[in-house]
This record gives structure tokens, sequence and C-alpha cells, in this order.
């Protein structure tokens, strides 16, 4: 009896230790690659990090300059223009909004700003505040 409950004792503590071990490596991996998402994938990971940019910027000021607020902030509005940079390329592939949101980084990229920036002013304008999804928060860093 006493091998049968160490055998289900280190069965459980394998079990929870492979688990933690799988949420650690998920999180140390970072976010998803663009290249791979879908386009409306594309537009809920822009949405997601937005929100919490916007729940951030709505917080204490003490709470938002902590050094690691400040960090995971900032790794969020590059991984925004890493979507916005990959939403632009596929040219409006997927629809007259995105169109115009590819049209619009090109003539920013003209005008002097930079392929990032043109490409985040762009989706912001276009695909997020013109169909009324207000994020008064900079995207840029």
């Amino acid at each position: 009896m006493t091998s049968l409950v160490f055998v289900i004792t280190m069965l459980v503590t394998a079990f929870i230790v492979f688990k933690l071990l799988q949420f650690v490596l998920d999180r140390a991996r970072g976010f998803d690659d663009p290249t791979t998402m879908e386009m409306q994938h594309l537009v809920s990971a822009i949405a997601g990090q937005a929100d919490w940019i916007e729940k951030m910027r709505s917080s204490p000021w003490e709470t938002q300059q902590m050094s690691h607020i400040i960090k995971q902030t900032n790794e969020r509005k590059n991984y925004i223009a890493r979507l916005c940079v990959e939403i632009v390329s596929r040219d409006g592939v997927d629809g007259q909004f995105f169109q115009e949101a590819a049209q619009y980084a090109k003539e920013l990229e003209l005008s002097g700003i930079a392929k990032d920036k043109a490409a985040t002013q762009a989706v912001k304008e276009k695909l997020f505040t013109k169909n009324g999804f207000l994020y008064p928060s900079s995207w840029d860093i």
C-alpha cells in the first residue's frame, strides 16, 4: 500500500512540476509571431495590448512609474508596432479598411516618418479611430 501511495505522490508531483515548467517557458517565450497570424488575430492582439496600456495609464501615478510597468509598457508598444507593420505589409489583402491603412502608411513613410511609426499611426487612425475605437494613449515608444 505504501508503494502505491509513493507512486501516486510522485506522479502528482511530476505533473505539477511539468505544468509549472510549461507555464514558465510560455511566459519566457514572449509575444506571438505576427507573421503567422490571421488579420483578425493581428487586430485583436493590437486591441489587447492597447487595452493594457490604457489600463496602466489610468492606474495611480506610483504604479505607472514602477520600472517593471515601464518596461512592460515599452515591450507592448514595440509589439504593437510589429503587429501594425505586419498589417500594412500585407497591403490590404483582407478588405478596404486594411487597404486604406496600408496606403496611408506608405504616404506617411514617403513624408519621412519611420516605417514602424507610420504603420502604427496608420493602423490606429484608419482601423481603430475611424471605426470608433479610441485609444488616447500613444502607442509610440
